[in-house]
């Protein structure tokens, strides 16, 4: 028979939410000050300890940080060119840039060509590489969707580092044209 036990209780006391403006540095004081007053006034507890989030961003995009892993790197469908690291991010062409300069990568095809950096725009590692495959293999949602909603049809959006196969047969500048 299954038994309820409960332990480990806690108080969790959380900053007010409109000064998450603040840097890290005054977020840690902030927290600093709100475990002296717990320590000052508060009895019978065991420790007070400080624990925040961390999430890693882009420097130059702002997305959310996404690298490619050995596995990717290796694997034609997923990685940049026959350069790819792991390691190497997917988010947008200044940090591939910016990464494959500290890391004595040669640069990227094509690197000299002004990249979309409009919201939404993605690399073309995720776009023509993974046009009209298996979404299973996209490795992110922003790909997915731009793939699903502006990347078929005769106005889908053109990129300078698409594949000519995307093109499908038939279609004006095709194969079979």
């Amino acid at each position: 028979m299954k038994k309820t036990i409960r332990e480990n209780y806690r108080v969790e006391v959380t900053p007010d939410p409109w000064r998450n403006g603040l840097s890290h540095d005054q977020m840690k004081a902030l927290l600093v000050d709100l475990e002296k007053s717990v320590r000052r006034h508060v009895d019978g507890f065991a420790e007070v300890v400080q624990r925040w989030d961390t999430r890693y961003e882009c420097s130059h995009c702002d997305s959310e940080w996404e690298a490619l892993t050995e596995r990717e790197a290796a694997d034609p469908s997923f990685r940049q060119d026959e350069h790819s690291v792991g390691g190497e991010p997917v988010c947008c062409y200044e940090a591939i840039a910016e990464f494959r300069a500290e890391h004595g990568v040669p640069p990227l095809a094509g690197a000299n060509l002004v990249p979309d950096m409009t919201p939404g725009a993605c690399t073309h590692h995720a776009m023509a590489r993974h046009l009209g495959g298996d979404a299973s293999r996209w490795s992110c949602l922003r790909c997915g969707l731009e793939v699903g909603t502006r990347g078929s049809g005769p106005d889908r959006p053109v990129h300078p580092l698409w594949p000519a196969e995307v093109v499908p047969e038939g279609a004006e500048g095709g194969a079979a044209a």
